[in-house]
């Protein structure tokens, strides 16, 4: 979810983009076409009765109730334009969802330079040969803190008006975390706090997901009952043809564990390019990505993760000594034996009870 996004607006005055971004959250109204038919027809009914009154006396009833049902229209389509135009007030100009993400991701480096300062890194302490800092993007766990909302874009992506950010630098000694809560209309953030600790006392890592599993009932298998198989649906296109199964995630938590207790813990947001996966498509999660280089910085100053690499790798493929599934067979016992149980014929147990 990191990395360097299109920042247009970034000159924008800053009662614009609050504006723009308050406004983002706003439900957009659909065209009226419910109204103009009103107004269609009430204009239809009132013609009709004009003519009907023109007519003379023996049309004059039917004229009468054809203009009521035509005014009574009329009005209920002026008053749902009326409507349509307020909700177009409340939603628009509205930020892009481009806006959005160049609003979020522009502010990766300030506040990590702001993280620097806190936690008083010094360059020298961050391992060489890789990104020296991890970032994060989650959601605020105390929606009190500011008016919070959430809306989905038009490329599917749910977007919140205000993130919690985790950045954790990748220090050899220690394990330093910056945390802030950022508002995106205005920019500012909040709630900013550090940790810090001896990366020998990190006891690991956790992490789950709300993935569901869905089922594509429109897959069809081939002739053979498996491969083959076409299908039209949601889940997959193109190259993807032919998946019969694919997961939908939309959130997933970190946390991180020192001396015994979660110390660290986030929700994170998902982008719509990793929400929905696909059976055999095996591009690779940018969360994910990142959560594999904090393992492995974790692994590489745990002291015990990779004693010896090279006999690990260049070991015997099965274990040398007794034969592996004599560990299976329970040890000799008073009363127990490890000899195979014989099967007696039919009619010995008989001949032994009788002897």
């Amino acid at each position: 979810m990191a990395g360097a996004q299109p920042k247009p607006g970034d000159l924008m005055h800053p009662e614009q983009r609050a504006e723009r971004a308050g406004k983002y959250f706003a439900p957009e109204p659909s065209t009226p076409v419910a109204q103009y038919v009103k107004l269609a027809f009430g204009g239809g009914l009132l013609l009709m009765a004009l003519v009907m009154f023109a007519v003379g006396d023996a049309a004059i009833c039917l004229g009468f109730l054809c203009g009521i049902g035509g005014a009574v229209l009329v009005v209920l389509g002026l008053i749902g334009l009326l409507n349509y135009a307020e909700a177009r007030r409340r939603a628009y100009p509205r930020a892009t969802d481009q806006e959005m993400d160049a609003w979020l991701y522009g502010a990766e480096e300030a506040i990590a330079q702001m993280g620097y300062r806190r936690l008083n890194i010094h360059p020298t302490e961050l391992s060489q040969g890789r990104r020296p800092y991890l970032v994060f993007y989650g959601i605020p766990e105390l929606f009190s803190v500011l008016p919070f909302y959430w809306n989905r874009g038009r490329d599917g992506k749910l977007r919140y008006s205000a993130y919690k950010i985790m950045i954790v630098y990748m220090s050899n000694w220690r394990l330093p975390v910056y945390e802030c809560v950022l508002d995106i209309a205005t920019g500012f953030t909040i709630r900013d706090s550090t940790k810090e600790y001896a990366l020998g006392n990190v006891d690991g890592m956790e992490t789950s997901a709300d993935r569901v599993s869905v089922f594509n009932e429109q897959w069809k298998p081939g002739s053979d009952g498996n491969s083959g198989g076409v299908f039209s649906g949601a889940i997959g296109s193109g190259p993807n043809m032919g998946a019969q199964f694919g997961h939908y995630t939309q959130r997933q938590i970190i946390k991180l564990l020192v001396s015994g207790r979660v110390a660290v813990d986030l929700w994170l947001g998902i982008a719509p390019n990793e929400a929905i996966g696909i059976q055999g498509v095996t591009e690779p999660s940018s969360v994910d990505a990142m959560i594999s280089q904090l393992r492995e910085h974790l692994r590489e100053h745990s002291g015990a993760a990779y004693p010896d690499g090279n006999a690990a790798l260049s070991g015997p493929a099965s274990p040398s000594g007794p034969d592996p599934t004599a560990l299976l067979m329970p040890p000799p016992s008073e009363g127990h034996t490890t000899e195979p149980i014989r099967q007696r014929p039919p009619g010995e147990e008989n001949e032994q009870r009788h002897a």
